[in-house]
């Protein structure tokens, strides 16, 4: 999506052209000039905006080559992100990096970074070699509530709006926030990059019909501006595997089960419902934030008007004993539309 802001401004007599200022805050225009705008007209479009960022303007006129001094200034709103679904709440399940609905097994020197907890089954095994930074929830009402918080999750997911149509091996590609659905059978093979576009609250939803895979050594799922494996959900149908050595991120939910092959790593939570989670010398951590970009800038400002702009004065007056005055500057400067 492109973005833009168009800002305006009542005409100078005798006016040749008008001179744009930018800034990222009131004040703090550039003393360079940013457009030139040829009268009559007396609108402004800056398409070279970004995300999250706000933007400041001042205009001065120009007549028979003599510069006015600046107008009033305007402020915009951040740029708008584009619209994120709503995020899945897992609630209950939020303490558990492993959680599984029959079985979790366990092969060589696995890391868990949080809980690990089975219901209706009761069998947690390979613990040591594998060492967690939680506890253990071996078919207790806790690793009860936690499943019954997974299947509202589902719930919720199923309920988000339909969304953007994938299929087959979805790596190599580099995807936005948004809703994804899956018929079948989905596949990961190389790399998938998740770009948040500046904005750590995008959320990414992957619907699954089937099953999903991620191809041995070759398979990365890549964070990019902002995105958060928070805020990246994988909802399977069945049951899911990670390849050998893939780098993989998100919520991982699986009706059915889910196996982690040896040496894939995961930034985020596996959870199965009814089924087991198969573990092999693999580290499962919690959140790990990757390329994060803060986005806009840190100001405060008044709203006025319709909320798109501010406005500070007054105008300087002309010192005394100068030359003839300057033409004056426009007026009426006002940010008219952004997207």
């Amino acid at each position: 999506m492109a973005h833009e802001i168009t800002i305006s401004w009542n005409p100078v007599p005798g006016a040749t052209s008008y001179n744009v200022r930018r800034g990222t805050a009131l004040g703090n225009e550039s003393v360079a000039v940013y457009a030139v705008v040829t009268a009559p007209a007396t609108t402004f479009v800056d398409t070279n905006v970004f995300q999250g960022k706000v933007y400041s303007y001042e205009v001065s006129s120009v007549v028979q080559g003599v510069e006015s001094v600046e107008s009033l200034q305007v402020l915009s709103a951040p740029v708008p992100f584009p619209v994120s679904p709503s995020p899945v709440f897992i609630d209950g399940a939020a303490s558990f990096e492993v959680l599984a609905g029959s079985t979790v097994t366990n092969t060589g020197a696995t890391t868990v970074s949080g809980d690990v907890g089975v219901w209706p089954g009761t069998s947690i095994t390979g613990f040591p070699p594998g060492i967690i930074s939680g506890v253990f929830h071996p078919g207790d009402f806790v690793a009860q509530a936690a499943q019954n918080s997974l299947v509202s999750a589902f719930a919720q997911a199923a309920a988000l709006p339909p969304g953007v149509k994938l299929s087959g091996d979805i790596g190599g590609t580099s995807l936005k926030t948004g809703v994804y659905d899956v018929d079948s059978s989905l596949a990961i093979t190389g790399t998938l990059e998740l770009d948040a576009e500046g904005n750590s609250d995008a959320v990414f939803v992957f619907r699954i019909g089937s099953t999903l895979t991620t191809a041995a050594s070759n398979s990365t799922i890549t964070l990019l501006n902002g995105a958060q494996s928070s805020k990246v959900f994988w909802v399977v149908g069945s049951s899911a595997t990670l390849g050998t050595n893939t780098s993989f991120a998100g919520i991982l939910m699986a009706q059915t089960s889910i196996t982690v092959v040896s040496g894939a790593s995961v930034n985020g939570k596996l959870l199965a419902h009814t089924g087991a989670v198969t573990l092999d010398t693999n580290v499962v951590d919690a959140f790990i934030v990757i390329g994060f970009v803060t986005p806009g800038a840190s100001c405060i400002h008044a709203i006025q008007g319709n909320g798109d702009f501010t406005v500070i004065g007054p105008l300087p007056a002309s010192p005394p004993n100068t030359p003839p005055a300057p033409p004056p500057a426009p007026t009426g400067l006002v940010i008219t539309s952004e997207s």
